[in-house]
């Protein structure tokens, strides 16, 4: 997306604020050095740190995968810089997810090596960042998975990571696990598939997932298909997670409305470039007063990119 006056080559990164109250926009005003341009990256906000956390991305400029660790402070409106010691060379194209103990797990994506040349990164090989006290780590997963990027990744309540899609280095090749499950309550954290594997839709990537309670919404993205008057598919397919089956309809549960002093907030960060390509999508949901309601808890660990 450009314009005549080249506003979305400036270099600079775009912040908008969305109010779930009033339904309106606003570009908030920040504080410190916010980051350059960015895609390809993604964010996840703590509701313990008040803090919005989004590591690397891919910079058209300089045509490179980053590697730095960029902090938004959501009370201060403040950018700050996290620590980079021990984290991956580069990432992006991966799914970030914040568990319970404040650990933020990076999964798949793709990185540089040898003169920016990009590869698929081992998808075995964890990437965990400790919000609590910025400090990374690496844990290599029990179980095998196959490489991919652009892929999707939600949090249970049980704290099991579901990825689903993706693409490797060969885009017109899917993967042949669409969906896997990644258990973080064992040390180390264990892959597994849905057995017995379920009927599949076809090879999904840049697209979202949602986890609205036993059911994870997979929204639009793009679908590789050889025959191409096949494209005409659904914008959205349903996972219920209980049995790892795709569903044709869903009764969204009944629950009180939410207090009117609620204060609730949601955050787009990044820039649009190229075809197909969002920036970072993350919802923020947090209470000033009052106890974070269920379902809100859920929207805040919601993250979606493409």
């Amino acid at each position: 997306m450009r314009d005549d006056t080249n506003s979305f080559d400036d270099g600079k990164s775009i912040l908008y604020s969305f109010s779930l109250e009033t339904n309106r926009w606003s570009t908030p005003q920040t504080n410190g050095l916010a980051p350059g341009r960015k895609r390809q990256m993604n964010g996840v906000i703590s509701n313990k740190t008040r803090k919005f956390y989004v590591f690397g991305g891919f910079n058209d400029t300089n045509n490179t995968v980053l590697k730095d660790m960029n902090i938004f402070d959501i009370i201060s409106s403040t950018w700050l810089k996290g620590s980079t010691e021990g984290s991956p060379s580069s990432r992006m194209g991966y799914t970030a997810t914040l568990l319970s103990n404040g650990i933020i797990v990076y999964i798949g994506g793709r990185e540089s090596y040898l003169n920016e040349q990009q590869r698929d990164a081992d998808i075995n090989q964890l990437p965990l960042y400790d919000t609590k006290i910025d400090q990374w780590s690496l844990m290599r997963a029990r179980g095998t998975l196959e490489n991919r990027y652009s892929h999707s990744a939600v949090l249970t309540p049980d704290e099991r990571i579901i990825i689903f899609g993706g693409n490797t280095n060969d885009l017109t090749i899917p993967v042949l696990n669409q969906l896997a499950v990644l258990d973080t309550k064992v040390n180390p954290y264990e892959w597994s598939i849905p057995k017995p594997a379920p009927p599949l839709p076809l090879t999904i990537n840049l697209h979202s997932a949602t986890l609205v309670g036993n059911y994870m919404f997979v929204n639009f993205g793009k679908i590789y298909v050889e025959d191409k008057s096949k494209e005409q598919l659904p914008y959205f397919y349903i996972l219920d997670i209980r049995d790892f089956t795709w569903v044709t309809q869903y009764e969204p549960e009944q629950h009180p409305q939410t207090p009117n002093n609620s204060k609730q907030i949601g955050i787009i960060i990044g820039v649009s470039l190229g075809v197909g390509i969002v920036a970072g999508l993350l919802g923020y949901v947090y209470y000033k007063k009052q106890r974070v309601h269920k379902h809100a808890k859920q929207a805040e660990q919601c993250v979606s990119y493409n």
